[in-house]
């Protein structure tokens, strides 16, 4: 969803700095350096389905275990992301706005420091809830955290959304992007 309204925002917003963070990339990041350190040639970026396949338990178990010694390592990682980019790319260019996607948002805390970012900058926070058909969170601590999420009403706060989507429906979700991109004027 983030690399399609990604797209979408480029095509028709091209005065908008837009970039999109992922969690992921924080790990992936992060367990790259571990591997080379310890010699290991292995690449957690690959696009390659079997090694993403074969990764995808280590990566996995890595984010599990750094979240239980920190929970806010990862969200920690993409907000220095984000305030670099902020300050360094933005800040000096000549756009009419700033979005920040970030797919992938969890756990409450990552919501909360999120926000908190949002407010503190003067951001509009507009967290979209995502479900798929098929598509299960990574481990049992991520659906807790989903359910808890669902049931406090993180989904329907302020300017959240919520949407669903079947398996494999890789154009619904474009035209949905394609209309969010269309409503973004609601969140200047």
């Amino acid at each position: 969803m983030a690399d399609a309204i990604f797209d979408h925002l480029e095509q028709d917003e091209p005065g908008y700095s837009v970039i999109v963070m992922k969690f992921a990339d924080a790990l992936k990041h992060s367990l790259q350096a571990s591997l080379n350190e310890a010699g290991v040639k292995s690449d957690v970026y690959t696009e390659d389905t079997a090694k993403k396949s074969e990764l995808r338990p280590l990566l996995v178990a890595y984010g599990e275990y750094c979240r239980s010694q920190n929970q806010n390592v990862w969200v920690d990682k993409v907000i220095e992301n984000i305030n670099t980019w902020a300050d360094e790319t933005v800040a000096d260019s000549d756009s009419t706005g700033s979005v920040v996607l970030i797919p992938d948002l969890r756990y409450a805390n990552e919501y909360q420091k999120l926000e908190a970012l949002c407010i503190k900058r003067g951001w509009a926070y507009v967290p979209i809830y995502i479900e798929r058909q098929g598509n299960l969170p990574a481990n049992n601590a991520e659906a807790e955290s989903i359910g808890l999420m669902a049931a406090r009403g993180y989904f329907a706060r302020d300017n959240a959304l919520q949407v669903g989507f079947p398996d494999g429906s890789v154009e619904l979700i474009s035209q949905w992007a394609r209309k969010f991109t269309q409503s973004m004027s609601l969140y200047r």
